[in-house]
């Protein structure tokens, strides 16, 4: 969620999708400092990610993708309770 604006921040990521989102909520829990999410798009409506039709890939072979994969399908299931 938004905060306010400072001039100084330890991490910066640029664009908010679903990769700089999570590497964005996985800094923050570990509090690594002040972070700062940059992304053209606030509404996050017309982003590519957002607008894609599919989801989330589950069929890899290199198993640091099949355990990202399977990490991802968990967290969305349950990110509510994280809220």
């Amino acid at each position: 969620k938004p905060l306010q604006r400072s001039l100084s921040y330890d991490i910066a990521i640029v664009g908010g999708g679903p990769v700089g989102s999570a590497i964005a909520y996985h800094c923050a829990k570990k509090n690594l400092g002040k972070i700062v999410v940059i992304e053209q798009d606030l509404s996050y409506r017309s982003c590519s990610a957002m607008l894609s039709a599919g989801g989330i890939r589950q069929q890899f072979s290199v198993p640091e993708n099949i355990k990202m994969s399977m990490y991802s399908a968990e967290f969305l299931k349950n990110m509510e309770a994280l809220a």
